[in-house]
């Protein structure tokens, strides 16, 4: 009998809420901005989308909260622009799900300040 209502319910749109198919991570690397060492940390939440899957990426640093998404229904790596107040970055970002890692190869603008951001970050999964 569950079988048939698990069947049932999974024949309309009700599948995708029983797939676990995004996955939540939180990573973190030390980087040299600007001449200084200093943290850095990235959200990274991978999930379905109308058009196949995408990856939101929230960068922090310091005060600075820098938002954008990644596409990877294709392929796990791409160009990404992440903005914020008074910040931003364009570079390409890469996630590794076999090794639990993402990097961000790029340039970093903070308050008109524009730095080389060359980041391979430790992730956490959080949720998957």
């Amino acid at each position: 009998m569950k079988r048939l209502l698990l069947l049932a319910l999974c024949s309309g749109s009700y599948c995708e809420a029983f797939a676990k198919d995004s996955d939540w991570k939180l990573c973190k690397d030390d980087v040299v901005v600007s001449g200084e060492n200093s943290k850095l940390v990235v959200n990274a939440y991978e999930h379905r989308t109308s058009n196949g899957r995408a990856a939101d990426l929230t960068l922090i640093y310091g005060g600075n909260v820098l938002r954008g998404n990644l596409d990877t229904s294709e392929s796990t790596s791409g160009v990404v622009k992440l903005k914020g107040d008074n910040s931003l970055f364009k570079g390409t970002a890469a996630i590794d799900y076999q090794t639990g890692a993402i990097s961000l190869v790029g340039k970093l603008t903070l308050n008109k300040v524009v730095s080389d951001l060359n980041a391979g970050l430790a992730c956490e999964t959080l949720s998957n």
